[in-house]
């Protein structure tokens, strides 16, 4: 039986002409092609040639023939099979060395890309520091310092020169220049002055409704100009009061209190009370608070509309009107519950046999002395001037020039104009 199988395998040969015509051409062809094409061309070529190798040899061993020379031809077939074999490792570790050769290329190049992400970020931290450390030890004037980046960004690498300028004029940064310029304009002409100590007037001068009267105004003049700037201008007012109060006898701004140390010769130290505290923190509290009022309240605000609408450049942006339509009523209810704490907390509100109660019950002749100051700081004003009387109508036109831009609920008057 064994015999029979041997002599029927070694009696199949070739068709030889055929054959080894179209095994040489599909090596030669294979190894040309793999030679000749680059990169991924070269791999899927060298996967041909080896389908072909495969199909070769399945083709050979299908048309093998009886011969006489069994050993010979046998050992012909073990070598074919050995030569292709090593062909198609061959050529699928070039594949595999393509692969790892473009991984490797890929991984270096994120590599190389967060490395330089990370040098720009190091630089940006850098002149921000530089900035910093500038603006608060004043070596230069802050205005220059805050010139700095046109210069080192460009020279750093970290922008080029027409990002980092257009960064420092644009529409919000226009709108903010104007807002500042208004706010200017209102403090020289001293409109703000007398619109506090009529409202104040108004509202009338027990110690309650002065820090009420005092809460509203610096809130309505911090939503139009710089928290700081409204702080400052209310100051004065306030500091003029207590002082006038004090000088009548009817309130103290300051408790006397004996150095700790029992040391003679020294004078007591001074402490606020609260009714003093109540009437600073007020004037603090309402200036932060009626920032957030309108867009134009602080630069934070323009900050944050630059940012949307740069994130978000296919929404209709934010107007002034949208703008006060979500903020103004929790201005105002964040205000009277502010207000309303520091009544609870310092005047003694809800608690009228407390101490503090009683530090602010000045009666009604501290209330006609108050009312007395207040009156004698408006006269001194005199009347209204030409001056006043542009810069509060120019006020208005501008207000309302913002709100009806874009409110939201009509067409703005711009695109009126556009049409024309």
């Amino acid at each position: 039986m064994v015999v029979q199988m041997v002599t029927i395998l070694i009696d199949q040969t070739w068709k030889r002409n055929d054959t080894e015509i179209r095994r040489n051409s599909t090596i030669a062809q294979g190894r040309e092609s793999v030679s000749r094409v680059p990169g991924r061309d070269r791999v899927e070529e060298g996967i041909q040639h080896n389908e072909c190798i495969t199909n070769d040899i399945r083709e050979q061993f299908m048309n093998c023939r009886l011969i006489k020379n069994k050993n010979r031809r046998i050992w012909q077939i073990v070598d074919t099979i050995s030569l292709n074999l090593l062909e198609i490792v061959r050529d699928y570790t070039m594949a595999a060395d393509f692969v790892t050769y473009r991984r490797r290329r890929y991984y270096r190049g994120l590599y190389q890309q967060k490395h330089l992400v990370l040098v720009r970020a190091m630089r940006c931290l850098y002149v921000v520091g530089l900035m910093a450390m500038f603006w608060m030890t004043e070596v230069l004037p802050l205005p220059i310092t805050g010139l700095i980046p046109v210069v080192l960004y460009p020279l750093m690498g970290i922008m080029n020169t027409v990002d980092t300028c257009t960064c420092y004029m644009n529409d919000t940064t226009m709108m903010f220049i104007g807002s500042m310029v208004i706010a200017i304009v209102i403090e020289n002409s001293g409109l703000h002055m007398r619109i506090a100590l009529l409202i104040i007037k108004m509202i009338g001068c027990s110690h309650r409704r002065l820090t009420l009267g005092l809460f509203c105004v610096t809130m309505f003049l911090s939503m139009w100009i710089s928290n700081t700037a409204a702080t400052t201008m209310m100051l004065p007012i306030v500091e003029t009061v207590l002082l006038e109060l004090e000088a009548q006898g009817l309130g103290n701004m300051f408790d006397q209190e004996e150095n700790s140390c029992g040391e003679e010769g020294t004078e007591p130290t001074k402490k606020p009370t609260h009714t003093t505290m109540v009437y600073y923190l007020v004037t603090a509290y309402a200036s932060s608070l009626g920032g957030i009022g309108t867009l134009v309240g602080t630069g934070t605000n323009l900050t944050l509309k630059g940012f949307f609408e740069k994130r978000f450049p296919n929404s209709s942006g934010i107007s002034l009107a949208s703008w006060m339509l979500y903020s103004v009523p929790p201005m105002l209810l964040m205000g009277f519950l502010t207000w309303l704490w520091l009544q609870v907390m310092y005047m003694g509100m809800f608690r009228p046999d407390s101490k503090d109660a009683r530090a602010i019950n000045i009666g009604l002749q501290g209330e006609k002395v108050a009312a007395t100051v207040v009156e004698k700081k408006y006269k001194e004003l005199g009347p209204i001037t030409w001056h006043e009387s542009v810069v509060g109508i120019l006020f208005f036109t501008v207000v309302l020039l913002w709100f009806f831009r874009n409110p939201g609920f009509t067409e703005g008057w711009p695109s009126y104009l556009t049409n024309l």
